[in-house]
């Protein structure tokens, strides 16, 4: 609930968590038994402060990518970075599209229009809550959780939180 608009954003990647975790310029990685994780960001990620689970990306016009993978899919942690590290990203900040090529498959976004896999339009008019503890459409100006009798209610218009 944050009336300023910062000038980035954050993701929270518990680096404790994995058994193997780092940072590559504007890549990230992680691998736990045999799942593995990628995210790719439009520029340099780091760590913010002295803290190894909240990385920071600098920038107004921005993008994330995240990938999964696995051993059975991907053989080895190795094998499955070094591909995520080879995928085609391409970023035009004017026009404000990105394109991702993974797999042999082309993803791609333009701010505040379509969303396509391989030129096909993916459907994004979904609830943006549909879960046993959170039922809301898109855009909706109010959220209450529930959970074992508790609920947590929040309106974002007007800056209410009510536990």
């Amino acid at each position: 609930m944050e009336t300023d608009l910062l000038d980035y954003t954050r993701a929270f990647f518990p680096t404790a968590l994995f058994d193997t975790a780092w940072i590559d310029g504007r890549y990230v990685f992680g691998k736990k038994g045999d799942t593995y994780c990628a995210m790719i960001a439009s520029d340099t990620l780091t760590f913010r402060d002295e803290a190894k689970d909240d990385i920071i990306l600098h920038g107004k016009q921005s993008f994330w990518i995240t990938e999964a993978g696995s051993a059975t899919e991907d053989g080895d942690f190795g094998t499955f970075t070094r591909r995520i590290l080879e995928n085609p990203v391409t970023f035009n900040r004017k026009k404000r599209d990105l394109t991702y090529i993974s797999r042999g498959k082309t993803y791609k976004l333009t701010f505040g229009k379509d969303f396509s896999l391989d030129g096909d339009v993916v459907n994004t008019q979904y609830p943006r809550y549909d879960a046993p503890y959170a039922k809301a459409e898109k855009k909706d100006p109010t959220l209450t959780f529930e959970h074992n009798g508790e609920s947590l209610f929040l309106d974002f218009e007007n800056l209410v939180r009510k536990y």
